[in-house]
């Protein structure tokens, strides 16, 4: 019954996703056009809180955060955009209103997250979601490069169960043809997406 609930949870914070991920994909401008409309849009609940965490070798992650239930989403943000991408378009403050927890973190690079080296791809989330402790079933959304960090987690999570992999436009770079995805998967290209022709 509490799987059955989480994935429940885990179908309406996709649906959230995509409708947010609809929202930012429906235009043609650049970052700059598209974030500052958001941003001047955006209504502070008080619900998204900024924090850090120290992984190894010496990588700090900056994150978002809102919301405390048991329905875990962790969203990478694409090469353009940052982890306050996720909430100018209002998927955290949504998710943690709805009872769920909403995690955006700054990938290497972005933020206050320092440059990483590309090693860390494979690896970056099962560390971050080891140190905040964060519990066995998540559910992970990525855009576009965030693709990078996404898929790698869902394929190897470690002692982690993805519920679900939401990606819009994400890299699958890391993905062999040997590779096997047994977790629900919705992924979103648009027609005239570029990666469409690469990724297939």
């Amino acid at each position: 019954a509490e799987r059955e609930k989480q994935r429940s949870m885990g179908l309406a914070g996709l649906t959230l996703c995509l409708v947010s991920m609809g929202l930012c994909a429906s235009g043609e401008s650049s970052k700059g056009d598209l974030e500052a409309p958001l941003r001047e849009a955006y209504v502070e609940t008080g619900q998204v809180r900024r924090s850090t965490v120290a992984l190894g070798r010496g990588l700090e992650v900056e994150y978002l955060e809102a919301g405390s239930g048991s329905t875990v989403v962790v969203f990478c943000h694409g090469a353009a955009f940052t982890a306050e991408t996720w909430k100018y378009v209002g998927v955290l403050d949504a998710l943690a209103s709805n009872g769920a927890r909403a995690i955006a973190l700054n990938l290497p690079g972005r933020g206050r997250t320092p440059k990483a080296l590309s090693e860390w791809r494979s690896s970056l989330l099962v560390e971050f979601a080891r140190a905040l402790s964060l519990p066995k079933t998540l559910i992970v959304v990525a855009a576009s490069m965030g693709g990078t960090y996404g898929l790698p987690f869902v394929l190897d999570p470690g002692p982690f169960d993805i519920a679900g992999y939401v990606t819009v436009a994400g890299v699958l770079s890391s993905i062999e043809p040997a590779d096997v995805v047994e977790t629900p998967v919705l992924a979103i290209y648009g027609s005239e997406d570029p990666r469409l022709r690469v990724d297939r």
